[in-house]
């Protein structure tokens, strides 16, 4: 049974990933997949993990630098490897961080008819192996430039971080159809507030302070994955 809060189906059903759908940060789950794997030395990303979360907490990350960190282990090996190692990563560090209530906010739109779109700032690489996972048919990420199999460390285009969400849904929206003024917006970060202020529906998932006290003088939904 579709409860109330579902009941008037939308166009689209857009979630951002981490903290929302995955209870984790996925980037920090991979970097502990690599240390775990010994794909890179034990705690040698440490400092570099820590930098880079107080940055994006902060709503000032700096994306190129950070890819750059992100990506510097994986420059050098080839997507078929890196793809098996993706695969033993989302079914073993990712899927246990799903909750039930993130799955039952799934199945309910997808009962409702409408199109899924997973909307995150991460890099492509980690994005579609959970999107995969989660069965999404539509992906909006940071896209990564290739070169002869192997990643560059470079982004394509607008990263989806902050703006660049909503300009990167924006564009989704005039190549497949569909309007914000007809979807759903799953997020806990205040970085997603321009997407967030566009759709029909924000929904905020045990949000940071500063989108609690935003969605509260707002009178939007707040409501927890657990």
């Amino acid at each position: 049974m579709i409860t109330p809060e579902y009941q008037q189906a939308q166009d689209l059903a857009i979630f951002d990933m981490d903290h929302t759908l995955v209870d984790a940060d996925t980037p920090m789950l991979w970097f502990q997949f690599m240390d775990d794997k010994g794909i890179v030395p034990s705690g040698s990303l440490d400092e570099g993990k820590k930098y880079f979360n107080q940055q994006y907490h902060a709503g000032t990350l700096e994306v190129d630098e950070y890819l750059a960190f992100e990506l510097g282990p994986l420059l050098d090996k080839p997507f078929a490897l890196l793809h098996e190692w993706r695969q033993e990563f989302v079914e073993t560090y990712v899927a246990p961080k799903i909750t039930q209530k993130a799955k039952d906010w799934m199945r309910l739109h997808r009962l409702a008819g409408e199109t899924m779109i997973l909307a995150t700032a991460s890099n492509q690489f980690v994005a579609e192996g959970v999107s995969e996972l989660l069965d999404f048919s539509h992906l909006i990420c940071t896209e990564l430039e290739m070169k002869s199999g192997f990643y560059t460390g470079k982004k394509v285009g607008q990263s989806s971080f902050q703006g660049g969400k909503l300009t990167r849904m924006h564009s989704w929206i005039a190549d497949n159809g569909g309007s914000l003024e007809r979807a759903s917006f799953y997020s806990d970060s205040h970085n997603d507030l321009p997407l967030l202020e566009a759709v029909r529906s924000p929904i905020v998932v045990d949000p940071d302070d500063k989108l609690r006290q935003h969605a509260e003088n707002m009178g939007w939904k707040i409501i927890s994955k657990y």
